[in-house]
C-alpha cells in the first residue's frame, strides 16, 4: 500500500453562487468557465457533473462511482473514484469553535473561596499535557508553594500563591498559563481612578495622568488590589477581572504591582470606570480565587503544530488547603473545522500528492486553499479501492478516506450545497451539513 492510499483532502470556498458548471456537461480545465477558484463538483469518471438526481442513476457512476473534483488556482485536483458498494463509512460535521482551558482555584466568580490556615505550606501543582511537537505528549508538572505566617488572611494566601504560580508560568520558555488572582468584592464605581490608567502587558508599573487618587481625592496606599477590566470598552469591572496588588508608590503618576499585568495593554478610560482599587476594608471581607487559563500556541506551519494547552490542578496537603475547590470551568478543545486544524491537515497531507519534502526549495511549494478568515464543515468518506480478492499475493484491501471541507456560510442551490446534496444521495445517508 502506497502513501497516496490513505487519505485526501478537498477545501472548498463559499462561492456564492450556483454551480458553473451545471449538471450532466462536463468540466475541462481549471477555468472560470468550468469551475471557480475553490469550486468542488461532483463527477463520474468522465468528468460530467452529477446531481443529487443523476448519482443515483448515471450508467458511468454504477460501473466506475464518483469522484470530486476541486479548482485550486491554475489546477484541478481529483479524488480517486469511490464507488457506492465500498463505502465503509460517511460522516458530517459542523464547525466548533475551540476553546482555551479556564479553571479555578477558590473563588470562581461565583462562589467558593481558598481556605485560611495559619503557619501552613500550601503548594499548587499544574500538570501540562503538552500536545505539540516540543512536549511530545509528556507530562510536566509545575509547582507554585507559598507558606502562609502565623496571622494569616485569605487575600495573602491567594496574592501569595497567584505570585508564585506567575512566576512559575513565566519562567518557561513558552508561557503556557495566564494566571490572575481574582476577588468576590464587586465593582463600585467609587473604586474608579479619577483619571486615565494606562497599563502594559506583562510589565508591573502602572501610569495614571495627573495622580493615582480614586474616588475623586482618595490616594492610592500600598496594599490596595487594583482590578483591570478584560472588556474596557465596556463600563465596568467584572469579579473575573484580575486584581494585583500595589507594592510601591513610585512618583505622583506612577505605581508598581507585585506581578506582571496580565490585562491588554492600552488606556484604560476613568469615566468607564474599567480601573478600580479595592481598599483594605474590602480586602478584608472578600473572598479570593485564582484563575488560570490556557494560553493559545501561535501555530507555524512546517515548524510548530496546531496545539493547546491542557493542564490539571492539584492541591497539595489537605492540612492548608482542605476543602478548598477546584473549578474546571471550561474544558480545552482543537475545534472542528477550525482554520488552523484544517491547514495543518492540508499541510501534513502534501505528501500524498508528491510532495514528500515539503520544506525543500527544490520542489513545489505546498498548496495552501485553507483561509484564515473561514471555519469548515465537513465530511469524511472511508471507502476501499477494487482490488482482486484471489490467488496467491493478491493485494489487500486498501481502506481509503477522503475529507471534504466546505467553507461555512453557504446557502441552498449553490455549489457547496450542491456537493453535499449529491454525496448523501450516493451514500443514502445524511450528513447534517447543508441546506
Amino acid at each position: 500500500m502506497t502513501q497516496n492510499d490513505v487519505m485526501q483532502l478537498l477545501i472548498g470556498k463559499d462561492i456564492g453562487a450556483s454551480p458553473t458548471t451545471s449538471a450532466a456537461s462536463p468540466i475541462l480545465d481549471a477555468t472560470d468557465t468550468y469551475l471557480a477558484d475553490g469550486e468542488i463538483a461532483v463527477c463520474n469518471s468522465h468528468n460530467i457533473v452529477l446531481s443529487a438526481a443523476s448519482v443515483s442513476t448515471d450508467d458511468i457512476v454504477a460501473e466506475s462511482g464518483i469522484k470530486l473534483i476541486q479548482r485550486s488556482g491554475t489546477k484541478l485536483i481529483h479524488s480517486d473514484l469511490i464507488k457506492q458498494n465500498n463505502i465503509l463509512s460517511y460522516k458530517g460535521q459542523t464547525d466548533t469553535a475551540a476553546a482555551e482551558q479556564l479553571t479555578y482555584i477558590g473563588y470562581n466568580a461565583t462562589s467558593g473561596a481558598i481556605e485560611v490556615a495559619n503557619s501552613k505550606l500550601y503548594v499548587v501543582r499544574l500538570s501540562l499535557k503538552e500536545l505539540d511537537q516540543t512536549g511530545q505528549q509528556q507530562e510536566m508538572i509545575l509547582n507554585g508553594p507559598y507558606k502562609s505566617t502565623a496571622a494569616a488572611t485569605e487575600d495573602a494566601i491567594a496574592n501569595g500563591l497567584a505570585l508564585s504560580l506567575a512566576n512559575a508560568c513565566n519562567r518557561q520558555t513558552v508561557k503556557p498559563i495566564k494566571v490572575e488572582l481574582i476577588s468576590n468584592s464587586a465593582y463600585v464605581s467609587t473604586g474608579a481612578f479619577a483619571h486615565d490608567v494606562t497599563v502594559v502587558n506583562g510589565e508591573k508599573q502602572v501610569t495614571v495622568g495627573t495622580n493615582s487618587q480614586y474616588n475623586t481625592n482618595v490616594e492610592l496606599a500600598v496594599g490596595n488590589y487594583v482590578r483591570f477590566s478584560a472588556t474596557p470598552a465596556v463600563t465596568g469591572c467584572a469579579v473575573s477581572d484580575g486584581v494585583y496588588k500595589v507594592l510601591t508608590l513610585d512618583s505622583t503618576t506612577t505605581f508598581s504591582v507585585d506581578r506582571p499585568i496580565e490585562a491588554a495593554s492600552g488606556s484604560y478610560t476613568s469615566s468607564k470606570a474599567v480601573a478600580t482599587v479595592i481598599n483594605a476594608v474590602k480586602v478584608a471581607a472578600a473572598d479570593w480565587g485564582i484563575k488560570l487559563t490556557g494560553i493559545a500556541r501561535t501555530m507555524t506551519l512546517g515548524k510548530y503544530k496546531y496545539s493547546k494547552v491542557e493542564f490539571k490542578v492539584g492541591l497539595d496537603s489537605s492540612l492548608s488547603f482542605g476543602d478548598t475547590p477546584i473549578t474546571y470551568n471550561t474544558a480545552m478543545t482543537l475545534g472542528t473545522g477550525t482554520y488552523n486544524a484544517i491547514a495543518q491537515l492540508e499541510w501534513e497531507l502534501e505528501g500524498n500528492r508528491g510532495n514528500e519534502y515539503k520544506g525543500d526549495f527544490m520542489h513545489d511549494a505546498e498548496k495552501a486553499d485553507a483561509d484564515a478568515a473561514a471555519t469548515y464543515d465537513t465530511i469524511s468518506i472511508t471507502y476501499f479501492g477494487d482490488h482482486p480478492v484471489v490467488g496467491v499475493g493478491a493485494t489487500p484491501r486498501r481502506n481509503k478516506q477522503l475529507i471534504v471541507a466546505l467553507a461555512t456560510g453557504f446557502t441552498g442551490a449553490e455549489a457547496p450545497d450542491i456537493v453535499v446534496d449529491c454525496l448523501d444521495a450516493y451514500s443514502t445517508q445524511d450528513s447534517g451539513i447543508g441546506i
